[in-house]
């Protein structure tokens, strides 16, 4: 895994989506710098692949659709980024060891490792954090992120969750990301 660990030798131009995501990056880890976090964040390029095909996606169509239409517009950008990726992946409804008929439905899954949860509402909501988590705990999966394409802006949309970490399985605010929780 990379680290980030060293300021970039100019400012970005925010000439594409990667760039907007690379300086969210830098913001982030000066903060946890500050807050005497001693240990670089992880450089995550999948996860900055994918934000920045959910930023062009917003780009195009804006807030205000239905989640379907940004989910079909998502998976074009992901297969024109060359990511794989399964669309509408059923987990299977397992109580106390015993296999039920039911089955839970994750929106997307890129490469077999990162969980992605489409939605298209007013704001955020913690059970919408806490779906994803659930997805992320059942499926094994180590990654997930919650895109909500209603946000005026896209980075006010997004959420990363990783499995593991705390009792309930999400990251803390403002804690480093260290490779161990991978």
């Amino acid at each position: 895994i990379k680290c980030i660990a060293m300021r970039p030798a100019t400012e970005p131009n925010f000439n594409s989506p990667a760039d907007i995501h690379q300086s969210l990056i830098w913001v982030r880890y000066y903060s946890l710098m500050d807050a005497n976090a001693l240990n670089p964040i992880p450089d995550d390029s999948l996860t900055r692949r994918v934000i920045g095909c959910a930023i062009e996606v917003h780009r195009e169509l804006g807030p205000g659709l239905v989640e379907s239409v940004y989910e079909t517009s998502l998976c074009d950008e992901l297969e024109w980024a060359g990511l794989s990726f399964v669309r509408q992946r059923r987990l299977p409804m397992i109580y106390k060891g015993r296999n039920h008929q039911q089955h839970f439905t994750m929106d997307l899954v890129v490469n077999d490792i990162l969980v992605l949860e489409i939605k298209g509402v007013q704001q955020i909501h913690p059970t919408h954090e806490a779906q994803l988590l659930t997805y992320l705990r059942l499926s094994g999966l180590p990654l997930g992120l919650l895109l909500n394409f209603n946000a005026l802006q896209m980075k006010d949309g997004i959420r990363r969750k990783i499995r593991g970490g705390n009792r309930a399985g999400a990251t803390p605010p403002n804690t480093p990301l260290h490779p161990q929780q991978f």
